[in-house]
């Protein structure tokens, strides 16, 4: 029997599991769907980080043992370009607290901000139309800070409510940048998503996130609807699978680039967070080696470094 645990969706907990989900279910990746005929405009920015900036286990690897919490972030943000921005899910931020974000971090780094749950489990559409205007107003207080938003439906919102979905998503002000995450398996057709929300979302040039874990293998398609893409990546306590699905994501990542995607966003998760950095240090590696890329590379903190201004 596979163990899921909710809190990390898809993620196996028993190893021996890992090896008979291996047996029975292939890690190649579907096919590329390239729905979308890009005309590369400039070179490609390539996104990764963790899926948190606060840890204290990483004092002494992402920032010097002696950081304060409060500085967490600027020293985060010189060691990653992107963050899979969570909190948000639970409680927006104010403006206040959003300036500050925004004047801690360099201006390569994006905050991928997660709709809040308010949005994403409601069921009136008006009243989630107001609230997802509401939240994209606030982020973009983030200003060029803000990269890739994402809504992220809960596992039981499946393709019958396509028509709530489409109402809903019709209130994403324009050039607002924003990706959708499904879950249900009633929105996959052999390794896509199904047409009549692929074109929904083509034509009003939102994006998708493409969900990799070994728990839900169902879930991994290639539908592709803007020059934008996320990536979330959910590891299995590094196992060698998970090196196999690396390996795969590079070669992917290489169609993309090749294809004439302008972002792709990457984010890895781990069941704990330490490991996380080294994790996304293997795939920034990969990439530069592959497509001689100048992606910047997590390298654990050495030494105490001055407080960062």
């Amino acid at each position: 029997m596979l163990v899921v645990i909710d809190m990390d969706f898809g993620h196996i907990e028993d190893p021996q599991a890992v090896d008979r989900i291996l047996k029975t279910l292939p890690l190649t990746l579907p096919e590329n769907d390239a729905r979308v005929a890009l005309t590369r405009k400039k070179k490609v920015q390539i996104f990764i980080g963790p899926p948190v900036w606060s840890h204290p286990g990483w004092k002494g690897t992402v920032y010097p043992k002696k950081t304060a919490s409060t500085d967490f972030l600027k020293h985060f943000s010189r060691q990653f370009n992107a963050i899979e921005l969570n909190s948000t899910f639970y409680r927006a931020p104010d403006a206040k607290t959003l300036k500050q974000w925004k004047d801690s971090t360099p201006a390569t780094f994006r905050f991928s901000p997660k709709l809040s749950q308010n949005i994403s489990h409601a069921r009136a559409s008006n009243e989630g139309g107001k609230l997802l205007r509401d939240f994209c107003t606030q982020m973009e207080v983030l200003d060029d800070r803000l990269g890739l938003s994402f809504l992220q439906l809960p596992p039981s919102f499946s393709r019958n409510q396509l028509s709530s979905l489409k109402a809903l998503l019709s209130h994403v002000p324009k050039d607002y940048p924003l990706a959708v995450e499904f879950r249900h398996p009633s929105w996959f057709q052999k390794g896509s998503l199904a047409p009549e929300i692929s074109d929904f979302l083509s034509e009003h040039h939102l994006s998708t996130v493409i969900t990799d874990t070994l728990g839900r293998r169902d879930v991994l398609h290639s539908t592709l609807t803007s020059s934008r893409v996320m990536v979330r990546f959910l590891a299995n306590e590094m196992h060698p699978s998970d090196y196999k699905r690396l390996d795969d994501w590079v070669k992917k990542i290489g169609t993309w680039i090749e294809l004439g995607m302008s972002e792709i966003y990457f984010y890895p998760h781990l069941h704990g967070y330490d490991r996380v950095p080294e994790l996304s240090s293997e795939l920034i590696q990969k990439l530069n080696r592959a497509y001689d890329l100048d992606l910047k590379d997590w390298r654990p903190v050495e030494e105490e470094q001055p407080r960062l201004l």
